[in-house]
């Protein structure tokens, strides 16, 4: 950022982007519980069928353990690379803001987050 320059947003524009960002974050939230209904009932379905049952013989036993723990394996990776996602989004967001504020002035930064 070596050449800044103040430039004017107008009113509309502001309001033109939190209308988007207002009807962003409402789809974000649907889709996520969107997504959470789907995990949990097929979560459930593949507990139900890995979970060890009282006429497992030993072998099937050992089958459904394994598999058990290779879903709460899978879990905790889907899980870490989740958060670190996450992170690394309102990390380049903080960035761009930081970055349009500083070469257009804050009232288009506001535009930027």
């Amino acid at each position: 950022v070596t050449k800044t320059k103040e430039v004017k947003v107008t009113k509309s524009s502001i309001a033109a982007a939190k209308a988007a960002r207002s009807a962003s974050e409402f789809a974000l939230s649907k889709a996520v519980k969107l997504s959470d209904k789907i995990s949990d009932v097929v979560g459930g379905k593949v507990g139900r069928a890995a979970a060890i049952k009282d006429g497992d013989r030993h072998s099937k036993k050992k089958a459904r353990n394994l598999l058990l723990a290779s879903f709460l394996a899978y879990a905790e990776v889907g899980g870490g690379a989740s958060e670190g996602y996450e992170i690394m989004v309102k990390s380049a967001q903080m960035q761009a803001t930081s970055f349009v504020a500083k070469k257009y002035g804050v009232e288009a930064a506001e535009l930027a987050r």
